[in-house]
C-alpha cells in the first residue's frame, strides 16, 4: 500500500520518485491489515493497493482516495513546515535540508524527548522558505506547530537513528 500525503512536494523538474509513503499490511487468510496515524490535514489522501504473488510479480494499482475532514487547526499544520500531533505522537518535518537535498521526514516519539526516523522521502527542491537544516549533529527547526502554539527548537542525533530534543534550544515564539 502507498499512500500520497497531500502536504509532500512531489517532484516537478521531471525527476523520478524514488520513495513514497509505503505501508507493509500483515495478512492472514482473507484478511489483511496495517495503520498509519498521519491524516492529520484536510485534504484528499491518494491510497494506492498493490497485490504482489509468490513470483514477485506486482499487479496494476487500485487507487482509492481517502478524504480526511474535521481537522481542528488545520491551516496551521498545512501551513508549517514542522507539525508534532500529540495523540499519535508523529513529528513531520515537511522540508529538511541536508547539504542540497532535501527530505519530508515523519518521525515518532518515542518518550523522554526522543525520536526516531518513521518515514522520509526525498524531495526535488525545497517546500520551504526556512527548511529544517540538519549538518549532521542538529537538526535546526525553525517553526514549529505543536499544542496550539508556535515554536523553534533543536534535536541532536545520537544512537540507532535516533534524536534527542535540545531543551536548552526550545522556545516559544
Amino acid at each position: 500500500v502507498t499512500i500520497q500525503r497531500p502536504d509532500y512536494h512531489f517532484p516537478t523538474d521531471g525527476t523520478a520518485v524514488s520513495s513514497v509513503l509505503q505501508l507493509d499490511l500483515s495478512c492472514d487468510d482473507k484478511t489483511c491489515e496495517g495503520e498509519y496515524n498521519n491524516f492529520n490535514i484536510n485534504d484528499f489522501y491518494p491510497v494506492s493497493f498493490y497485490v504482489q504473488d509468490r513470483d514477485k510479480n506486482v499487479s496494476l494499482p487500485f487507487t482509492l482516495d481517502l478524504y480526511q475532514s474535521d481537522v481542528s487547526n488545520n491551516a496551521e499544520k498545512k501551513n508549517t513546515p514542522t507539525v508534532f500531533e500529540e495523540q499519535s505522537g508523529v513529528l513531520t518535518l515537511k522540508d529538511v535540508a541536508v547539504g542540497d537535498q532535501h527530505f519530508y521526514v515523519e518521525m515518532f516519539y518515542l518518550g523522554d524527548g526522543k525520536f526516531s526516523i518513521q518515514n522520509y522521502y526525498p524531495m526535488s527542491d525545497a517546500a520551504s522558505d526556512a527548511p529544517a537544516v540538519f549538518d549532521g549533529i542538529r537538526v535546526k527547526v525553525p517553526k514549529l506547530y505543536a499544542l496550539g502554539k508556535f515554536y523553534r527548537f533543536e534535536l541532536i542525533f545520537g544512537e540507532g537513528f535516533q534524536f534527542l530534543i535540545d531543551w536548552e534550544s526550545f522556545e516559544e515564539l
